[in-house]
């Protein structure tokens, strides 16, 4: 082979063969469309090579294993660089593509003709910093299948899956029939992105991530919950990820029918530790009530941040269909719950924000309730056998005749609850077990002893005004900037762009 370069190792100048692409190729017999596929050629080729050290060329030898390792690293970046131009434009960059269209597809012209299907994804092909794209838009027929995610990223090249649609068309469709569980799978895969996907009508929920430990990313879909006729109808179910942003969930849409008998809760957490949901925009219209459907579920976590998400009850149910239900938190841990929004204005008979630890559970663990916006519910912050509770900063504006806050069991010190705006109809601002407070007696009580009580014939109903009425007032209340819903977590617009 000629000579193309060297590299320098522990002092050694080593040569760099030229070894071409072609005899690569020609040595494995592969035909190579991507740069992962290409990086794996490389290095299923070198364990072929002689790896014995360097024969000595002058002066003294100094550690010849290490330049060994720059010699077969040398050749590795000669080789790969040259395959890398041999590769399809399209392909460089570890791009694959899901289309349905098959051969009509605008894609099935390059060298790796899509894939028609997700049962076809040749997941041993994929890896790090690899796109897949799921082409298609709402005006499609829409994938009638289940992406269960057969690959992982790494920490500094993930793995992207990614919607590929028209502007102003919406996104691809992933459609369950109300009869498949989920429509995206991920099952302890790491370092994976999942976006811009329409999932809709599935029987258990529309995302389920199960064991992540590090780098898993769910942003910007929307997914509608159907009506499976009862079970589960979730729009996210997170379960069992652990480690710090082992699993991000943001700015992803959720919306329900107007009636299922199916629990059509927006985001299911459940045993997770270092997972962050935020800017996430949680509509539940339905008003069935027999699922008990909350917009926010936590059960049994350990340390979860959940910041900046709009949780609204958008029926005429007046109880179990709750803003926010915390329960059963872990030994040690604590739920960050800040900056959200909770707008469940006609839960007349019931809270819009619980935190609970059932008489049966053993461990506690703390939560902090802090620059929320609650607006909605008979109790509006439902604090049962919560000594560890952190509340500050929030505006709490309970349903007409309702309790601000409601304390149940063991309830935090005083001190813990501080600074929040109440601002109610009626003199009661809080209740202790069968004792209730007038505003006088809570801040003798120790609560909210910086706090601020309106106490006015009528109350704010809609976010609107109650984000007009709160400009006006001195302090830092609520949650600023985030009382009407995100434009950037809004469904798509356009034709064909909404919810069956």
């Amino acid at each position: 082979m000629q000579r193309c370069g060297s590299a320098v190792g522990d002092g050694l100048e080593i040569p760099v063969p030229c070894i071409l692409p072609s005899e690569i190729l020609m040595e494995k017999r592969q035909r190579v469309n991507s740069v992962s596929e290409a990086r794996r050629a490389i290095q299923s080729f070198l364990p072929g090579l002689d790896r014995s050290p360097v024969p000595k060329t002058g002066g003294t030898r100094r550690n010849p294993a290490g330049a060994n390792a720059a010699f077969l690293n040398g050749l590795a970046a000669a080789a790969f660089a040259q395959l890398l131009l041999l590769l399809p434009s399209g392909a460089r960059a570890g791009d694959w593509y899901v289309d349905g269209r098959g051969e009509s597809s605008p894609f099935a012209s390059l060298p790796q003709a899509p894939w028609q299907s997700f049962a076809e994804i040749d997941w041993s092909r994929v890896g790090p910093g690899d796109t897949i794209h799921i082409v298609g838009d709402a005006c499609s027929p829409g994938y009638r299948e289940t992406l269960v995610v057969g690959a992982s990223g790494s920490s500094t090249a993930p793995l992207v899956i990614s919607g590929m649609s028209q502007p102003g068309r919406g996104d691809p469709v992933i459609d369950g029939e109300n009869q498949r569980a989920s429509g995206v799978v991920l099952r302890n895969r790491d370092n994976v992105i999942v976006r811009r996907l329409a999932i809709r009508n599935h029987a258990a929920a529309g995302i389920s991530i199960q064991g992540a430990r590090s780098g898993v990313v769910v942003e910007r879909n929307s997914i509608f919950s159907g009506d499976p006729g009862g079970g589960n109808a979730r729009g996210i179910d997170a379960r069992e990820n652990r480690g710090e942003d082992a699993l991000i969930v943001r700015e992803n849409y959720f919306s329900t029918p107007d009636s299922s008998g199916a629990q059509t809760d927006g985001i299911y957490s459940m045993d997770n530790d270092g997972v962050l949901f935020e800017r996430n925009r949680i509509v539940i219209s339905n008003g069935d009530t027999s699922g008990h459907s909350d917009g926010f579920q936590s059960f049994q976590d350990k340390g979860i941040r959940v910041y900046g998400n709009w949780f609204e009850q958008a029926n005429t149910a007046a109880t179990d269909n709750h803003g926010v239900w915390m329960s059963n938190g872990r030994e040690g841990g604590n739920i960050d719950f800040r900056n959200n929004v909770i707008f469940v204005r006609h839960l007349a008979q019931d809270s819009a924000v619980t935190h609970y630890r059932s008489s049966g559970w053993t461990e506690r663990a703390g939560v902090s309730i802090t620059q929320n916006t609650i607006l909605g519910g008979g109790r509006a912050l439902n604090l049962a056998d919560s000594p560890q509770a952190e509340v500050h900063g929030n505006i709490i504006v309970p349903a007409e005749g309702g309790t601000p806050v409601v304390l149940l069991g063991q309830a935090p010190p005083a001190g813990s609850i501080d600074r929040n705006l109440i601002w109610v109809s009626g003199r009661i601002v809080g209740r202790e077990e069968a004792q209730s407070f007038s505003w006088d007696e809570w801040q003798q009580r120790g609560y909210d002893t910086h706090g601020m009580n309106l106490t006015l014939p009528s109350v704010p109903r809609t976010m609107q005004d109650l984000q007009a009425a709160a400009a006006l007032l001195p302090g830092s209340y609520g949650a600023p900037g985030a009382l009407l819903p995100p434009a950037h977590a809004d469904p798509p617009a356009g034709p064909c762009a909404t919810a069956p």
